[in-house]
């Protein structure tokens, strides 16, 4: 490390000497944010950079070790904002100096920053310095994501910076939930630019507008009052209360996060925002949509808890992880029987999913030393798994009583489980076909079956994409045509209706496609889960031991019947003879009473 410092130190004075024998351009500074990797704080980095005149070469000095990525980025800035102020590039050198606290830098998350530095040296323009920005730099001067978002704007606040610069996040997406979440929590507002056009007011005005901060508006509109109201109907035996009883229970653990999030007045404005979701989940339910309804209260039930626990230490990230852990261990699915078996699989389903998600969000806090946006990462995590642990004790709960026969799969799913595993793996690894792997080697072929066709679905649906809006709401009203057997996939049936209405009120095209994207992604799920659950039903096999005991007690009620039979036949005869004896003895006495008296002798 020190022959690396003191080579710097050397090429430091080279350089020196070299740009000092050029002709001078112009020189700035800027203070960069950037992550400790050693303490995982975030901290101000001074970059300075001086432009002369030369031939295009670009260096950064400094630190004792820089990374191909941050040279990158500095010759990209470089680029960049010569071609941006109208320049020739190899009109010029540039020598940017950082100032890291560490003994390395790595990463291309000063680009961004780095390309202002450089506009500013050469058209003379002073920096705002109560500004700091992150993000990379691309050659077309687009700003994008970078890690380490909390930490940086922590440090930025602590430095008294008034504002900070990040790339831009789509409305709704985990980076936007993760900006609205520090915005919160710091004070510091976040200006969310695309560009390097986007950043140039901020940069250099004296006194630029804080009005475009950052906002977290989860809530779509859908059109629920225009909606007809759902009619699709199971085509066999359905339990539909146990599936309206997982509804309710979802709008309540939404709703019971949210009256924590409430009582924080820092996030007054995202709880409205996510009650507005719950509220309209609750309408969409109404309509008779249950499993749009429950998706979505569900997805704002996970993005509540995320701000609800929003302590970004890693103690109490792991904490709260744990205890979702526990839950999930603790469910025990009831006896599969031939009455229960389409909703044990479902809870099954969801409890497979929330081990293999918490699993990884521990096995993440326990792996190393982490940031605090990984620590946020990992209680989303932990809220998604929360989310579905619950509604797999919900389902259990509903059907732990079921009256009917215990059941089994059939050995005759083993070979199918394993071909639905191998389809649905053609689209990629992701965590049904791992949970479905899993389910298939603990002989839970149901399981196994079911997940590989969400993996499928889901798939299989993005090549359809280019298709027209018409055309995939077509293909997906002939997908899910006659998908209605069982519970679960009339209720996929139903959101891909709900999906194709929405389109046709859609107010333009591009979001008409993407409704008409998801009404196809969900028919074919429909379809899909209906095929599978008739096929599972058809080859359920009644337990030898419980078939045993229930021709048992059969056998033993037959037995009683009879019993009870000849009980009442006896009474009968008794009472019979009862009778006949008081009659009896009432005739007696009628004649004897009649009888005439005879006198005696004296």
């Amino acid at each position: 490390m020190n022959r690396l410092l003191l080579l710097s130190f050397a090429l430091g004075i080279f350089l020196s000497s070299t740009y000092a024998s050029a002709a001078f351009t112009g020189t700035s500074g800027i203070n960069a944010l950037a992550v400790d990797t050693t303490s995982n704080m975030g901290s101000i980095t001074p970059i300075n950079l001086t432009v002369s005149s030369g031939n295009g070469n670009v260096v950064v000095i400094g630190p004792a070790e820089v990374q191909s990525s941050t040279n990158q980025s500095a010759v990209t800035a470089a680029q960049y904002a010569t071609a941006y102020l109208g320049l020739n590039y190899s009109h010029y050198n540039f020598s940017y100096n950082i100032n890291s606290p560490g003994g390395n830098v790595s990463g291309p998350s000063a680009g961004a920053a780095m390309t202002l530095l450089a506009i500013s040296a050469l058209s003379h323009k002073q920096l705002n310095t109560d500004m700091v920005i992150t993000g990379t730099i691309s050659q077309d001067g687009s700003v994008g994501a970078v890690g380490g978002i909390y930490d940086k704007v922590a440090a930025a606040e602590n430095s008294g910076a008034r504002f900070v610069l990040v790339p831009s996040a789509p409305q709704g997406s985990a980076e936007n939930m993760l900006y609205a979440l520090v915005q919160a929590n710091t004070g510091v507002p976040l200006i969310e630019v695309s560009n390097i056009s986007q950043a140039y007011p901020y940069a250099f005005g004296q006194n630029p507008s804080l009005s475009n901060t950052v906002s977290y508006m989860p809530f779509v509109d859908y059109r629920v009052g225009k909606l007809p109201q759902a009619t699709t109907a199971c085509s066999n035996s359905c339990n539909m209360s146990t599936f309206q009883t997982l509804l309710n229970q979802t709008f309540n653990l939404g709703g019971s996060e949210l009256s924590t999030l409430s009582s924080d007045p820092r996030y007054a404005s995202i709880a409205s925002q996510l009650r507005l979701v719950l509220n309209q989940s609750i309408q969409l339910g109404g309509k008779g949509y249950l499993y749009a309804a429950a998706n979505a209260a569900f997805l704002n039930y996970i993005n509540t808890y995320y701000f609800a626990h929003h302590d970004i230490s890693i103690s109490s990230g792991l904490a709260a992880a744990t205890d979702v852990q526990s839950l999930c261990n603790s469910l025990v699915p009831p006896q599969l029987t031939s009455t229960n078996y389409e909703y044990v699989t479902a809870g099954e389903l969801r409890q497979y999913w929330a081990n293999y998600t918490i699993n990884a969000s521990i096995g993440s806090f326990n792996s190393t030393s982490l940031e605090s946006d990984q620590v946020l990462d990992n209680i989303y995590l932990a809220g998604q798994a929360n989310g579905w642990c619950n509604a797999a004790s919900i389902i259990y709960n509903a059907t732990a009583n079921s009256s009917g026969a215990p059941v089994s799969y059939s050995q005759n799913l083993k070979s199918t489980a394993l071909g639905r595993i191998s389809r649905a793996a053609s689209y990629g690894n992701n965590i049904y076909v791992s949970t479905a792997r899993q389910a298939y080697a603990q002989g839970n072929y149901g399981v196994a079956i079911l997940d590989s066709d969400f993996a499928f679905s889901f798939g299989n649906a993005t090549y359809k994409y280019n298709l027209s809006t018409q055309q995939l709401l077509n293909l997906s009203s002939v997908t899910a045509s006659g998908a209605t057997y069982g519970a679960w996939a009339t209720e996929y049936n139903t959101e891909s209706q709900f999906y194709a209405n929405e389109a046709g009120l859609a107010p333009n095209s591009t979001q008409a496609h993407q409704y008409a994207t998801q009404s196809y992604s969900t028919a074919l799920l429909a379809s899909q889960i209906s095929n599978d659950t008739r096929l599972i039903h058809n080859n359920l096999i009644q337990n030898a031991t419980a078939a045993s005991v229930q021709q048992q007690g059969q056998q033993l009620a037959k037995i009683a019947s009879n019993i009870n039979s000849i009980q009442l036949i006896v009474c009968a005869i008794a009472a019979a003879v009862v009778v006949l004896i008081v009659l009896n003895l009432i005739l007696i006495w009628i004649v004897l009473t009649r009888l005439p008296h005879k006198k005696g002798r004296k």
